[in-house]
């Protein structure tokens, strides 16, 4: 068989069990039985088993194909390669100079917005901006970011809300999410939308 066969299957074979084992219902299921620990090592070495040989097949075949920079000569993809490259960089720099506000309760290193929020913060910069921190906060250990619908229901065992806000996750799951809780739980729950303003 061809090295383009070869080098599409193993990266098939490396971007599909990292999507497969990241998902959150084969993780939750492994990691149930294995403990987090083992499954990291499984997932490593699965990763490891299929990019090796990707590397290479390529390094044995990098030259056996046309050459890439004969693209040179095609009208416009100097300045497209150049616009990328300056694209590149800025999202870089970006991602360096504003963490996602996604991370706040979760890094908690010297310096993070969920450390600052930890010791009291009354305000947080963010984008820019100085936003007042209008809540209580706690830590919860051993929280897990990646737990299913059946394990945030039951954690959430104990609550007694007036009123439940999803605000996190893909839109269609957080309405699936949030019809089970009303029907479970009996509480007023609520997706809200971009920039909503809800009074309590």
């Amino acid at each position: 068989m061809s090295a383009t066969f070869w080098i599409a299957f193993w990266w098939s074979a490396f971007v599909g069990t990292h999507m497969v084992l990241s998902s959150l219902p084969v993780r939750g299921r492994l990691v149930a039985k294995l403990g987090e620990k083992p499954f990291l090592g499984i997932y490593s070495l699965v990763a490891f088993a299929t990019f090796v040989p990707l590397v290479s097949v390529y390094l044995d075949n990098r030259h056996a194909g046309g050459l890439l920079w004969a693209l040179a000569a095609v009208p416009g993809i100097r300045q497209l390669a150049m616009l990328l490259a300056v694209l590149g960089v800025a999202l870089t720099v970006a991602a360096v100079i504003q963490p996602s506000p996604a991370l706040a309760g979760i890094n908690k290193a010297a310096g993070s917005r969920g450390r600052y929020l930890l010791e009291g913060a009354k305000v947080l910069k963010i984008m820019r901006e100085e936003v007042p921190v209008k809540a209580r906060v706690v830590e919860l250990k051993g929280f897990s970011g990646h737990a299913d619908a059946g394990e945030l229901l039951r954690w959430a065992d104990g609550l007694k809300p007036k009123s439940c806000f999803l605000v996190h996750g893909e839109p269609d799951s957080a309405h699936v999410l949030a019809d089970r809780i009303h029907r479970e739980k009996g509480w007023l729950t609520t997706v809200p939308e971009l920039d909503q303003v809800v009074d309590l």
